[in-house]
C-alpha cells in the first residue's frame, strides 16, 4: 500500500510541475500550424480528361430593332418603288441567306421577292444588303389616304440555312 501511495504522489508531483507554465507539445504533427495543402495531380503527367462539345449554329443580327426599309419612287416612274437597307450579321458558319416579304395589303402593286446580296455569308461579321421592290403601284385603288409619311406597308423576314450537308454525329461521343 505504501508503494502505491508513493507512486501516486510521484505522478501527482509530475503533473503539477508540468502544469505550471510548461510548454505543451502535440505529438504526431511534424510541421507547424497552420498548414496549407498543395494541389496534387491525380492523372499521370501530360494526361487529362478530354472535353467534347456539340457546336451549334450561331447567328446574330446587329441592331435589328432599328432596321427599316424605306421604299421610294424610282426616277422616271410614278408606279415603281424600291428601297434597301444594310444588315450586319455575325455567324460561326457558312450560311445561305434569303428574304421573304409579307405584304400587309395596304398598297396594290406587283411586290417582287426581296433580294439579299450577297446570298452567302461566311463565319465572322458580314454586311448584306436587303432590297424590296414593288412595281405597277396604283395608289388610287386601296392605299391609305395621301399625305402620310412612313406608312408601314410590308414586312421582310430574313431566313438562313447552312451551306453544307447535315453532319451525322459520331457514335460514342
Amino acid at each position: 500500500m505504501v508503494k502505491k501511495s508513493i507512486l501516486a504522489i510521484a505522478i501527482l508531483a509530475m503533473l503539477v510541475g508540468s502544469a505550471q507554465g510548461a510548454k505543451v507539445n502535440f505529438k504526431g504533427h511534424p510541421y507547424d500550424w497552420p498548414v496549407s495543402y498543395d494541389w496534387v495531380n491525380l492523372l499521370p503527367e501530360g494526361k487529362a480528361i478530354p472535353v467534347y462539345m456539340d457546336i451549334g449554329w450561331y447567328i446574330f443580327i446587329d441592331n435589328y430593332q432599328n432596321l427599316k426599309i424605306k421604299i421610294r419612287q424610282l426616277p422616271g416612274s410614278v408606279m415603281d418603288y424600291e428601297g434597301c437597307t444594310d444588315v450586319t450579321i455575325k455567324t460561326n458558319g457558312t450560311l445561305q441567306i434569303r428574304a421573304q416579304l409579307d405584304n400587309l395589303g395596304l398598297v396594290d402593286g406587283d411586290w417582287k421577292t426581296p433580294t439579299v446580296s450577297p446570298g452567302l455569308i461566311t463565319p465572322g461579321t458580314n454586311k448584306v444588303t436587303v432590297c424590296v421592290k414593288v412595281t405597277s403601284v396604283e395608289l388610287y385603288k386601296k392605299s391609305p389616304e395621301g399625305g402620310q409619311n412612313c406608312v408601314h406597308v410590308a414586312n421582310v423576314r430574313l431566313q438562313v440555312r447552312p451551306d453544307s450537308a447535315p453532319v451525322v454525329p459520331e457514335p460514342g461521343c
